[in-house]
């Protein structure tokens, strides 16, 4: 893969894993603890109802149809996807202002390519991806 990936990783505090999630994740627990100003909430939730109806949903984000593999994607958004790239910036910024740290990962080699359209690639990690 040629073009740049970007993928964006909250570290919440709140959570109890200490693996980190995806920016869209942290956005929905946002929403789901409502402990956030309302001004916020309503920016959140524009920003993702935006990504649901403009961005299109991988229609897998496994690499095998066996059910007990937990072998899940990584989903990386192509930075010539100027319009999202946009969006989940100005996510990222709510996020944060929300007290979550996020942080951009750049990558050409996402892993082994699960699904992709014009907007994003779900790549399965391999060992010298980063995270």
């Amino acid at each position: 893969m040629s073009a740049t990936l970007l993928r964006y990783v909250a570290a919440d505090p709140e959570r109890e894993s200490d693996r980190p999630e995806g920016v869209f994740a942290a956005a929905y627990d946002i929403l789901h603890r409502d402990v956030s100003p309302a001004y916020l909430q309503a920016e959140i939730r524009k920003t993702l109802d935006w990504f649901v109806r403009e961005l299109p949903i991988p229609d897998r984000f496994v690499s095998s149809r066996k059910a007990h593999r937990a072998d899940t994607g990584l989903c990386w958004f192509k930075s010539d996807s100027v319009d999202c790239i946009r969006n989940v910036r100005y996510l990222v910024h709510l996020v944060v202002e929300c007290g979550i740290p996020v942080r951009e990962i750049r990558t050409n080699s996402p892993g082994y390519v699960i699904y992709e359209d014009d907007h994003q690639v779900v790549a399965k990690p391999t060992a010298d991806t980063p995270r």
